[in-house]
């Protein structure tokens, strides 16, 4: 089974750091779907 890295704010590549910290103002925190969606910028701009 294929693991998957949740990012966090720290660790996230820069293309999603300004999503997720988006996100954590919105909700308080950055959900584990968020997290892992962070992968891909792309994947996670359009998501939200």
């Amino acid at each position: 089974m294929t693991k998957f890295t949740i990012y966090t704010i720290e660790t996230a590549p820069n293309g999603s750091k300004e999503i997720l910290d988006g996100a954590i103002k919105r909700n308080g925190f950055i959900s584990n779907l968020y997290g892992k969606m962070a992968e891909s910028p792309v994947t996670l701009k359009a998501y939200i």
